[in-house]
């Protein structure tokens, strides 16, 4: 910062913006002097930083290397960015194009770890998540459909891997896992009661979807649950008529971001799915009991947000896991009538 080539406001800015702290670690050196308005004094009126808006990549400190970019080399060398960045979200969601992925370098200057996975699991790990992509990117079939083919997906690779069998990809096309006759019983009221007490596990827990957890289970208590639900959808889905194709880029790019299905090397490929589901169903809950009241793309970015700042950055995996056991929801056929209602 001291020896930073950059213009007089700028400088004025930095020299005014930061203190060191009384008793300053190699870790947590100094902090920001925030504004009247509890923010940044660097943050300018279009939502950029100023000190990376004027001085380029070699002004990031080693957060904003690694948030909200993501750089992985453990199964393929890949980088991505968190839905927990707003911005990211904007950019996700400014049109309706499929997600596409570029080669280009990209430099982070700083150590990252050298990969020890079998070079069997990384093709495995290309394999899948092809498969898993060319399902989500599928619009012929309804968001909830391309959910549970990915989940049969790894329902067959689990049973694979607990028999010890040799996972063969020869012959597995996106074909062999769509099921043509879907016809899992829907149940809106068992599916409302697994959301409402997954998002109310972490209401206490985590800063983050505090606000916007609250006010969704506040819509929902009005009146009947289930009625509430679906006024409320209706509401998203008139709001946003491209409602699940934003929600087909979201989880996308969570599956990119989080490597799945090897997001959890501890995790069984069915955990994985667990997970999914998990995901799909919190962020669902939340954010039609948020938006009841709401009509901007700011708000819904705001909530969605929060909810991956939870979801990326918790335990957020496991808890779902636990949850799910906890009621007994074991098999494909349950997450699935979960999921499509």
């Amino acid at each position: 910062m001291l020896g930073l080539n950059c213009n007089k406001q700028l400088r004025k800015k930095i020299d005014g913006s930061f203190y060191i702290l009384n008793h300053p670690t190699q870790e947590s050196y100094a902090s920001v002097v925030k504004t009247n308005n509890n923010d940044c004094p660097m943050h300018m009126a279009n939502g950029y930083c100023m000190l990376h808006y004027e001085c380029g990549e070699k002004a990031l400190p080693a957060i904003c290397r690694y948030f909200p970019r993501g750089p992985r080399i453990s199964f393929n060398i890949e980088c991505s960015c968190s839905n927990s960045c707003e911005k990211t979200l904007e950019l996700l969601l400014s049109n309706d194009e499929e997600i596409n992925f570029e080669q280009l370098p990209l430099t982070f200057n700083l150590p990252l770890s050298a990969s020890r996975v079998d070079e069997n699991v990384k093709n495995q790990y290309k394999k899948i998540r092809d498969l898993a992509f060319a399902i989500m990117n599928n619009r012929n079939l309804p968001l909830s459909e391309r959910l549970i083919t990915i989940g049969k997906v790894l329902h067959w690779l689990n049973k694979e891997t607990d028999n010890n069998n040799i996972i063969d990809f020869t012959h597995v096309t996106l074909d062999s896992f769509i099921d043509k006759n879907l016809n899992y019983e829907k149940s809106p009221q068992a599916t409302y009661d697994i959301q409402e007490k997954l998002v109310s596990f972490f209401l206490n827990k985590n800063t983050s979807i505090q606000k916007y957890a609250s006010e969704a289970i506040e819509y929902y208590n009005k009146g009947d649950k289930v009625i509430q639900y679906n006024e409320s959808s209706k509401h998203l889905k008139k709001l946003f008529p491209n409602l699940e194709i934003m929600l087909e880029k979201i989880l996308v790019n969570h599956l990119f971001f989080d490597q799945f299905p090897f997001s959890n090397t501890s995790e069984t490929f069915w955990e994985e799915f667990e997970s999914l589901g998990g995901v799909f169903l919190f962020l669902i809950y939340i954010t039609t009991g948020y938006m009841a009241n709401k009509n901007t793309i700011e708000d819904f970015i705001d909530v969605v947000a929060a909810s991956f700042r939870l979801i990326t950055h918790t335990d957020f995996d496991r808890n779902v896991g636990i949850l799910l056991h906890r009621e007994d929801v074991t098999t494909l056929e349950q997450l699935a009538s979960f999921i499509i209602s």
